[in-house]
């Protein structure tokens, strides 16, 4: 749908962006450190699932299954 909008009875709404507008968007989603998130959060995540045996997720449902985790041990945390 994306790459051919009209075989799907759509309008192409894409528009040109400039160098400079990409990289100042670029700019602005990086993440200011290495972490993901709160860093007092993300380790005590990896402390959770190194004392798990958890391994980092490989798909969407293993993903899933951990932020379910994570958020249930961060709830008895509280």
């Amino acid at each position: 749908m994306f790459a051919a909008p009209e075989l799907h009875n759509c309008s192409d709404y894409l528009c040109d962006v400039s160098a400079v507008d990409m990289n100042c968007c670029d700019a602005e989603c990086l993440f200011r450190s290495s972490k993901p998130c709160d860093p007092d959060i993300f380790d005590w995540c990896c402390l959770v699932m190194s004392a798990g045996g958890i391994r980092p997720p490989e798909n969407a449902t293993e993903a899933v299954s951990l932020y379910k985790k994570l958020r249930e041990d961060l709830s008895v945390v509280n």
